[in-house]
């Protein structure tokens, strides 16, 4: 005969603290008390997706320029994540991470490449796209510089978003 109490217990147990209390997140707060139609869409069963993309850093990128990186994300892209990687440290620079429409929408002075070969990751605060003005589009990241002149090297780049 089956156990049904000794198996619940053995699914949730590692959900609890040391003290036997179950914490449970946002998401999992909005699955619980309304179901799963409530939550915004590519949080839960999301297909992820990467776009990846290479810059070559010519050492003339002044305060102020902007780079664009990636290609067209489409409308309705949840932007999750967005990583930065130089292999030569940007130490008095800095970028602010955006889009067309609003050029800090991920990052304000983001020093994600100050320091060579790590990767830093910025959230993309689950932003969907939504292209409601085309000329200034939200759908491609850009960066812009700040603080310094730009040290010639390489920039990696990938933003994690999903789309369903």
């Amino acid at each position: 005969m089956f156990n049904f109490k000794k198996i619940l217990n053995y699914l949730v147990a590692p959900l609890k603290d040391n003290r036997g209390v179950a914490f449970v997140g946002v998401t999992g707060t909005l699955i619980d008390s309304a179901g799963v139609s409530t939550i915004l869409g590519g949080l839960v069963d999301a297909r992820v997706k990467c776009m990846l993309d290479t810059y070559a850093i010519l050492g003339t990128e002044v305060v102020g320029d902007t780079i664009l990186l990636g290609g067209i994300m489409p409308i309705g892209a949840n932007v999750i994540a967005i990583g930065l990687n130089v292999d030569t440290a940007q130490t008095s620079a800095n970028v602010d991470i955006g889009d067309a429409e609003s050029a800090t929408r991920y990052a304000t002075n983001s020093n994600g490449i100050a320091t060579a070969d790590l990767i830093e990751w910025t959230s993309g605060n689950n932003y969907v796209t939504d292209d409601t003005t085309p000329s200034t589009t939200d759908r491609r990241i850009l960066l812009t510089t700040g603080g310094a002149t730009l040290t010639a090297g390489n920039l990696q780049f990938v933003v994690l978003y999903s789309f369903d």
